[in-house]
């Protein structure tokens, strides 16, 4: 009897140990970098906005392709717009404020989820990114709702 319950002190000792490494592992490799990237998105789109003048300013989504862009979703005199830049503030961009809803045709045809749309920029044009998990990447206007770019497998 006395020996079983050393065992389990034990045994719980070591389970102990390993949740806290665990926990220590997580909040070192996952959660650290990830609150690194939000905290440098916050001060891109900060140092983007001093020279700019809109009422309210939002980030709808971080895109990186062939360099890192920012897309947000601005009012300026109550009329809401859509701004994109990239990373070192050469280019940039506005596009009048749409939803995803016309593109949920398209993203249906093609076996995409709706939370799995976002926006991007590709050639210099603001895109909407129809994204099935491991298999492709759809790239379509905006403006046209044409497919300007396919990534990955077959569709």
């Amino acid at each position: 009897m006395k020996k079983t319950g050393r065992v389990f002190a034990i045994n719980l000792l070591l389970i102990l140990v390993i949740v806290i490494l665990l926990g220590v592992g997580y909040v070192w490799f996952i959660a650290g970098p990830s609150r690194a990237y939000d905290k440098q998105d916050e001060l891109y789109v900060l140092e983007f906005l001093e020279g700019e003048d809109y009422d309210e300013a939002r980030m709808v989504s971080r895109f990186s392709f062939d360099t890192v862009y920012y897309i947000l979703e601005v009012k300026e005199n109550d009329f809401p717009s859509l701004v994109w830049f990239d990373h070192t503030f050469e280019r940039s961009g506005v596009h009048d404020n749409v939803g995803f809803e016309p593109v949920f045709e398209l993203a249906d045809k093609y076996g995409v989820d709706r939370e799995s749309i976002s926006f991007g920029v590709y050639e210099d044009k603001l895109v909407y990114v129809l994204r099935r998990k491991d298999m492709f990447e759809i790239f379509v206007s905006v403006d046209t709702l044409e497919i300007v770019l396919h990534i990955g497998g077959v569709y």
